[in-house]
């Protein structure tokens, strides 16, 4: 039994050893195959410098993110009517920047501004006619 076991070690052995030292032969021709390449060549441009006129505008495909702005939205609902600025242009603080459709607004205020003689007249006169329908 001792022998037997004797001879699997041994045969074990020599396979793991065999690939390890195997492993460690690769490695070695590896660093010695990449020490003798060296460098890899560097691939260089140039162009000769000269003055040209700098181009205040070009054309191009992309996107712009604005690093200050403003995203506008008004308090009240309404259709705008006028714009105060231009796109681009700095605002002052406290100026207006668009102007709202004031007609419903104003219509709902000379309802309630009335006299209230006509205020009643006209209450009457939508529950006569109701009254005439029923």
């Amino acid at each position: 039994m001792t022998k037997r076991m004797l001879i699997m070690l041994l045969i074990a052995g020599v396979l793991f050893g065999g690939l390890f030292g195997f492993k460690a032969f690769l490695g070695v021709k590896i660093r010695e195959g990449i020490a003798a390449k060296g460098l890899p060549a560097q691939t260089i441009s140039t162009a000769k410098a000269q003055f040209m006129e700098w181009q205040g505008e070009f054309q191009a495909v992309g996107t712009l993110r604005a690093v200050r702005g403003a995203d506008i939205a008004p308090e009240v609902p309404g259709v705008i009517t006028a714009i105060h600025f231009q796109s681009g242009q700095a605002a002052q603080a406290g100026a207006p920047l668009v102007q709202l459709n004031a007609e419903s607004d104003l219509a709902g205020c000379s309802r309630s501004r009335r006299p209230p003689s006509s205020r009643k007249l006209t209450t009457s006169a939508t529950r006569s006619s109701w009254r005439s329908r029923l």
